[in-house]
């Protein structure tokens, strides 16, 4: 299984790839959260799929600051966060509070259930659940 860290970089990475960027030639420049800061903006006619980019919108920011030119994928918004969803590696990852939570499960499918604190619950949730949150209404995951 994937750590957190390794799962956001893989979605990092097909978000660059399916917008048609070439990851060996952007990678060097993305954060930890996949924005792109190109410190000299000229550099940006050197990578491929920025003009395909910019046409079909995909790109969310694009703004000049005093770093460079500053570009964000509209696919990886919500990344920094998970769109607020925990991802459950283990028992420590589970939620700390008792209560009612959202949840994804293994089969895709999101769903209320309560969480106690009790050896059942634990390996239940860990059997059958992939992420969690607070119970809100907000869009699946992206890792």
């Amino acid at each position: 299984m994937m750590t957190n860290k390794e799962a956001k970089q893989k979605a990092i990475r097909e978000a660059w790839e399916a917008e048609g960027f070439i990851w060996n030639e952007v990678s060097q420049y993305l954060d930890e959260f996949g924005d792109m800061t190109l410190q000299n903006p000229e550099l940006k006619a050197k990578i491929t799929g920025y003009d395909s980019a910019v046409s079909r919108r995909a790109l969310k920011g694009i703004t000049l600051t005093g770093n460079g030119l500053w570009l964000r994928l509209e696919r990886l918004i919500g990344v920094s966060n998970n769109n607020g969803w925990n991802r459950i590696d283990g028992p420590d990852t589970l939620p700390s509070n008792i209560g009612q939570y959202t949840v994804l499960g293994k089969s895709g499918k999101i769903e209320k259930w309560s969480f106690f604190s009790s050896p059942p619950h634990i390996d239940f949730w860990l059997e059958y659940f992939t992420h969690w949150r607070t119970v809100v209404e907000l869009p699946k995951p992206i890792y």
